[in-house]
């Protein structure tokens, strides 16, 4: 991943224009180390306008709830991004990546912060609007079929049977659905 033009521009915006800028490896390749302290994405990470507001006011009531998120970081204007709404900056959290791996207890700690997370997100998932995903239609679209050769049908269709009887009869509310080692951060 290269770093990206015009650096010291982009970051001017938050009074930064000096920092160090290391690339952070990631699929997308927009995302980088500010000093240590932030950092720096890309907006086109998120899908539109209206997922980067979201992304904003999720991560302002994740705070409130007292749930430690990174916080959009405003310009030395107010603006969250900058004004072409390329890029915007976000605080680094402390720690590193979790290695349960390496770290088994680590697997409780996050066992117990995901319990946490899950708390805040039902006392806030009447302040913001989110799409309801459908995990029955996600099992019968994609998850069903990527099993196809892995998993015998039998197996596979006694899981369909009692998916299909027992999730709608599961309590529903927002979640989170992409917990893995890199978003995982321990101290």
């Amino acid at each position: 991943m290269s770093i990206i033009d015009n650096t010291e521009k982009i970051l001017n915006h938050w009074g930064l224009g000096d920092a160090a800028v290391t690339p952070i490896e990631s699929p997308s390749q927009s995302t980088w180390d500010i000093d240590g302290k932030y950092i720096l994405k890309k907006t086109s990470r998120f899908s539109n306008a209206d997922e980067l507001k979201r992304g904003i006011q999720f991560s302002n009531l994740l705070i409130e709830q007292g749930i430690s998120v990174a916080a959009f970081v405003p310009t030395t204007n107010g603006q969250l991004t900058t004004p072409d709404d390329e890029y915007c900056l976000m605080t680094k959290l402390p720690g590193k990546h979790a290695d349960f791996y390496k770290e088994p207890h680590l697997a409780f700690e996050m066992g117990r912060e995901l319990a946490r997370l899950h708390t805040s997100l039902a006392a806030i998932e009447s302040e913001i609007k989110c799409s309801d995903n459908d995990l029955l239609a996600d099992w019968k679209n994609w998850i069903r079929p990527g099993l196809d050769g892995f998993v015998s049908h039998s197996i596979i269709d006694d899981v369909d049977t009692r998916f299909h009887n027992l999730y709608p009869k599961l309590p529903r509310q927002l979640i989170h659905r992409d917990v893995h080692l890199h978003n995982c951060i321990a101290t």
